[in-house]
């Protein structure tokens, strides 16, 4: 074999070990490119931006409250989602005070420099519990501007008065719809 074919032949050798390098880094970029990731970090109450109006129930003793609005900030392991979180929420307690437990339902968006996510949760707050420290949701989003065509859901698991550890994934497209009761 003469120097030339020995040189063509470790060029050779030397392209195709740059192209399984590359192809793999290709691939591993890829799927980082469909948005698949898992979700861990933490989110903090804020600040109430508007009070509820609450009302009782005569009959029952519930109370309601309606119209309860945050600006908070959630920070994850994944820059997407992460950023400034405004929410309303409205929730049912089973009875008066910050001890009586209740369930919730809300919206909201979380914001950053890369686009939105519209968000609606609901979440409980056990009876006999502080209301500020047991609470647990259960968030779904949908991306927005940056993040369109991506959705996440996660919980959120109290860990002291007014925050959250939050889990979770993101992932491309939609949630798949509910389905149909089983037939009887």
């Amino acid at each position: 074999m003469n120097m030339r074919t020995l040189r063509l032949a470790l060029a050779g050798v030397a392209m195709l070990a740059l192209l399984g390098v590359t192809g793999g880094a290709s691939v591993a970029q890829e799927k980082a490119d469909l948005g698949y990731a898992a979700i861990s970090g933490t989110a903090g109450a804020g600040t109430r931006a508007a009070d509820p109006a609450i009302t009782t129930s005569p009959t029952v003793p519930q109370e309601v409250g309606i119209g309860m609005a945050y600006v908070s900030s959630m920070r994850t392991n994944d820059w997407r989602l992460s950023g400034r979180l405004d929410n309303t929420q409205d929730y049912y307690g089973f009875l008066p005070g910050l001890l009586g437990g209740a369930v919730r339902t809300g919206s909201g968006r979380l914001t950053n420099e890369g686009g939105s996510w519209l968000i609606e949760f609901q979440g409980f707050t056990k009876p006999e519990t502080h209301a500020y420290s047991s609470t647990y949701y259960v968030l779904h989003y949908t991306g927005e501007d940056g993040y369109e065509g991506l959705s996440a859901m996660t919980i959120w698991l109290p860990t002291r008065p007014a925050s959250w550890d939050v889990e979770g994934v993101l992932f491309p497209g939609e949630m798949p719809p509910m389905p149909a009761l089983p037939a009887e």
